[in-house]
């Protein structure tokens, strides 16, 4: 009978086991290319929309940081279909785990099933993709600096979306009334900064250090940034992107409050009104002195750099 050595063994065991590694890494890189497209037609489609048509270098988006190898789906689909087909992909992908680890990307596709699915709205599918990736880079062997942040970032990236979600309505409608304010009785325009007080005190700035509200995520991603790495440079300016949308969520609801008020002279009349509004006024200018800073300092210092100035206009 013939014999073989432990090392003819060894090879003969990796050219059977490759190919079964094959489809989940395909799997992985197709998710990714998928995810991409569907970063960029949702920033053409939303993102560019929200911010009045701004160009496409100054709003966040992930297909700027995502270098994907591999085909993903057609073209034709809608960025919530390539989003939901990345996942799709990933969840048949991550069946064969030990494929991706013996890669050294199981961590990086855990990253983007995180990605898709936080811009799915399946936040906690997102938060436990991400918590898995997160462990996985303290002992990955080959690990991505641009997924190391990400999957830190998610959490607080989702607070953002939350708080945009649960803040736009109430936005929108200080704005339906700012031609009537002049007309509202002081006891409706009082109900209504107690409520949008009440809201505020959820969603932007709460006292409860564990609470999903905006200043909480804006520590948190702050914290993610707080690297000297240069590999890290380009995610970590989508990061600083991401908090300035949120920092435009945060200056909307104070304008519009603010405005509202002045017009109903609930403002001028009430001291405690007014002393709120500039509290939170001052608090608001502080954080954005500090964040245009470090995105000035993201862009070389250059004051006429288009990121910068459309930033500068917006805020």
């Amino acid at each position: 009978m013939k014999s073989y050595t432990y090392p003819t063994i060894l090879s003969l065991l990796v050219i059977l086991l490759l190919p079964a590694c094959f489809p989940a890494i395909q799997l992985y890189q197709g998710a990714s290319a998928d995810f991409s497209k569907g970063a960029e037609k949702e920033m053409k489609d939303v993102l560019a929309t929200r911010f009045d048509n701004a160009p496409a270098d100054v709003v966040p988006t992930l297909s700027q940081v995502l270098n994907t190898e591999g085909e993903g789906t057609s073209n034709n689909l809608s960025y919530t279909q390539l989003y939901q087909s990345a996942l799709d992909k990933l969840d048949k992908a991550l069946k064969k785990k030990g494929a991706l680890q013996e890669s050294d990307v199981l961590g990086n596709a855990l990253t983007v099933k995180a990605l898709a699915a936080w811009k799915l709205k399946r936040y906690e599918e997102a938060e436990s993709a991400a918590a898995e990736a997160r462990a996985l880079f303290k002992t990955q062997e080959e690990n991505s600096p641009r997924d190391e942040v990400l999957s830190e970032a998610v959490p607080s990236l989702i607070t953002l979306d939350m708080v945009y979600d649960s803040t736009h309505q109430l936005i929108e409608d200080l704005k339906s009334i700012t031609n009537t304010a002049s007309d509202l009785p002081k006891s409706e325009a009082m109900t209504l900064f107690a409520n949008f007080q009440a809201a505020y005190t959820t969603f932007i700035q709460n006292e409860d250090a564990n609470s999903r509200c905006l200043l909480n995520a804006f520590d948190d991603l702050d914290q993610v940034r707080a690297v000297s790495d240069p590999d890290k440079k380009s995610v970590c300016q989508f990061v600083l992107l991401s908090e300035l949308t949120g920092l435009k969520n945060w200056y909307d609801a104070l304008f519009h409050i603010d405005n509202v008020m002045k017009l109903s002279q609930v403002k001028q009349s009430e001291v405690a009104v007014k002393n709120w509004i500039t509290a939170e006024r001052d608090r608001y200018e502080d954080k954005r002195k500090v964040m245009m800073e470090e995105l000035l300092e993201s862009l070389g210092g250059s004051e006429d750099h288009p990121t910068y100035t459309f930033w500068d206009s917006k805020l």
